[in-house]
């Protein structure tokens, strides 16, 4: 597994909403802004109604542009509004500036308007903020640094930043040899049931699950994972319970598990399990449908699994 992959961004870099929520605002203040210069500021794509905010529904605005239209202009506008200082808005800003920076390369900016939403306290963009920043430190090579950012934003309790924070907080424990901690944030992950960061902690709490001696509980990790029908999680975990199962000595549920994850199609599962299922294939007594895994895994494009194969089949160095 690979376990610096990263698939969640929280906004995708050409549009970034900006929520500015009426209460507390007042119907003055909410004028005032509307008929400012500032939505004058860079292209605007839409103005409309959001609700939402936890439970609690609250109507708020939602104003969108596109930045690389005018970079400069949003840059402006999300300084503006983050000085303005107004509560629950101006946070909002100062997250999308540091997206908006960050696109933009500039690192040490970015860093700065991150950690003043983070500072905020707002609810949505001081936890968005830190991950924001837990993951700008991780590969800035800060580790400590992004571990205090993520351990915040996993303890936001926001389910759409918390559970992904946790996975990430996890993957570096365990970098670290922290098993311990990283055991703790990735059964949270596990336990929070995101669509996407519990089958990936999953697959990881059971490769940390192995390395600790618990191959029962590694088994059940994978096979949840495998249970989920995750595209990226179920196909790693069919290959890991297949070499765990393997190591056991249980050929049969290892060839099964190594089937499954080289018919997925995953690109990187698919062709390391067709080495793993040739191998047992031909334990089983099955040499011809070894050799056509094999050659499956030959012709798959994946250069470990490829030579590999080359070399279970005798082909010549290429």
């Amino acid at each position: 597994m690979d376990s610096r992959a990263r698939a969640w961004r929280w906004a995708r870099p050409e549009l970034l909403l900006l929520l500015v929520g009426v209460a507390g605002l007042g119907l003055t203040l909410l004028a005032q802004l509307l008929s400012s210069d500032l939505l004058r500021l860079g292209r605007w794509l839409s103005i409309g109604l959001y609700a939402a905010n936890g439970s609690i529904a609250a109507t708020g605005l939602v104003l969108t542009w596109r930045e690389e239209d005018d970079p400069a202009g949003a840059e402006a506008a999300y300084r503006q509004v983050a000085a303005a200082g107004v509560p629950g808005v101006s946070p909002l800003a100062m997250l999308a500036l540091g997206m908006l920076l960050e696109t933009r390369g500039d690192i040490p900016g970015a860093r700065t308007a991150y950690q003043r939403a983070v500072d905020s306290g707002h609810p949505v963009a001081a936890a968005l903020a830190a991950s924001s920043l837990g993951s700008l430190l991780e590969r800035q090579g800060d580790s400590t640094g992004a571990l205090a950012a993520y351990r915040r934003a996993a303890s936001s309790g926001r389910p759409d930043v918390a559970p992904r924070a946790a996975f990430s907080l996890g993957t570096l424990l365990m970098d670290a040899g922290n098993l311990a901690g990283a055991e703790s944030a990735y059964l949270l992950a596990v336990r929070s049931g995101h669509s996407d960061a519990a089958p990936r902690a999953e697959v990881a709490l059971g490769v940390l699950l192995r390395k600790q001696g618990d191959p029962a509980g590694a088994r059940s990790a994978y096979q949840r994972a495998i249970n989920s029908r995750h595209t990226d999680a179920a196909p790693m975990a069919a290959y890991n319970l297949g070499g765990l199962l393997e190591d056991q000595g249980d050929l049969t549920g290892a060839r099964n598990a190594y089937r499954f994850a080289a018919d997925s199609g995953h690109r990187q599962a698919a062709p390391l399990a067709l080495i793993g299922l040739g191998d047992v294939l031909i334990k089983l007594g099955d040499v011809a449908g070894g050799r056509a895994a094999f050659e499956r895994a030959a012709r798959s494009g994946h250069p470990a699994a490829a030579k590999l194969a080359a070399k279970r089949l005798g082909w010549p160095r290429s």
